[in-house]
């Protein structure tokens, strides 16, 4: 038995516990369950038979605390380099109480004992806590996998990329290799076909699809110096507007203390590159030239990928608004008027 705090022991689980784990499983994602498929949640919550069979299999950890199972997680090696970290949950009674954290530093624990470089996981895009420890952690997004029509998030960590103290090494951050600046008139028309680009994605995705907006509407906000780039090996790697009014979404909270970026589209060759932390980067240092408190998006539907990739950033998530005064708003308003609203502030 491993002790790592007062309260809190690690141990294998076995045979006996598996009632226990079931229902602790069962309570850890029922909240969630509207979010899954059916057969995405069962296979979440593992059932009697699986649990056994992870318990025989010697793969399956839990953590006590006082003395009762509280949080457990599975760990299996696959390949020859990765421990593959599976069904972490945590009592709802006693999270925010270091149980997950422990059972992570455990699971970083075996697989250098077994000499493997790297942990994986996957996760829901909708279980925003669990992502924040794990980035916190060091995990970085690695792809997408399908789980019965729920689609996971994967992350992986590289356990070689520790310093002597034990802390993450960061790459070099994107934004030392990119320029953000104002559009100019000639750049309309590449602006034009990375919204087709966005656009094409979002119907793939079957996201919210912005309209087809007009040349000259982009010339205006142009001119206006409202339209930005981001620059990357001399070519516009992402571009987005902004606006210093927005009533029609924000209402009372709009009183002259905002910055609001909308339409943020990233060139296809470019995707991955997470620019929204450099665009966050940018906007709160401009908002901050400009006398503004606050940082503001939007986006559309219960699109809880775009949820998580804001919250990611650092934006406060205020919860989804149903939308009433929309005359002056693009089409994609009007046709779906349940706005989720992200807010930031610049100090």
């Amino acid at each position: 038995m491993i002790d790592n705090s007062k309260h809190i022991q690690v141990r294998q689980a076995m045979p006996g516990d598996e009632k226990a784990i079931a229902s602790l499983l069962y309570d850890a994602f029922i909240g969630y369950k509207y979010l899954y498929t059916e057969e995405a949640f069962n296979a979440t919550i593992l059932g009697i038979d699986k649990i056994k069979e992870r318990i025989n299999d010697q793969a399956m950890w839990v953590a006590l605390h006082n003395g009762a199972i509280s949080a457990t997680i599975s760990l299996t090696p696959i390949r020859h380099e990765i421990l593959y970290v599976r069904s972490l949950a945590v009592s709802p009674m006693l999270r925010r109480k270091g149980l997950g954290k422990v059972l992570m530093s455990h699971a970083e624990s075996e697989a250098r004992k077994m000499g493997l470089s790297h942990l994986q996981l996957t996760t829901t895009s909708f279980l925003f806590e669990a992502i924040g420890l794990y980035k916190e952690l060091g995990f970085k997004e690695c792809g997408f996998e399908d789980l019965y029509g729920t689609e996971l998030i994967k992350m992986k960590k590289d356990l070689r990329a520790e310093t002597e103290h034990g802390t993450s090494m960061k790459s070099t951050a994107a934004s030392d290799k990119v320029d953000i600046r104002n559009c100019a008139l000639g750049d309309a028309d590449t602006i034009l076909n990375l919204y087709d680009a966005a656009i094409d994605l979002q119907t793939s995705k079957q996201m919210v699809v912005w309209p087809k907006f007009e040349k000259s509407f982009v010339e205006r906000e142009i001119r206006e110096m409202r339209q930005w780039k981001l620059m990357m090996d001399d070519r516009i790697a992402c571009n987005w507007a902004i606006t210093f009014q927005d009533k029609e979404i924000w209402g009372e909270r709009d009183n002259n203390n905002a910055i609001y970026i909308h339409r943020i589209a990233t060139d296809p060759a470019f995707r991955g590159n997470r620019f929204i932390d450099v665009i966050v980067e940018w906007a709160k240092k401009y908002a901050a030239t400009k006398g503004k408190k606050y940082v503001r998006l939007d986006t559309l539907g219960n699109n809880t990928r775009l949820i998580q990739h804001y919250t990611s950033a650092g934006f406060e998530f205020l919860g989804i608004e149903k939308l009433t005064d929309v005359g002056n708003l693009p089409d994609h308003y009007h046709r779906e008027p349940n706005c989720c609203r992200f807010e930031m502030k610049v100090a």
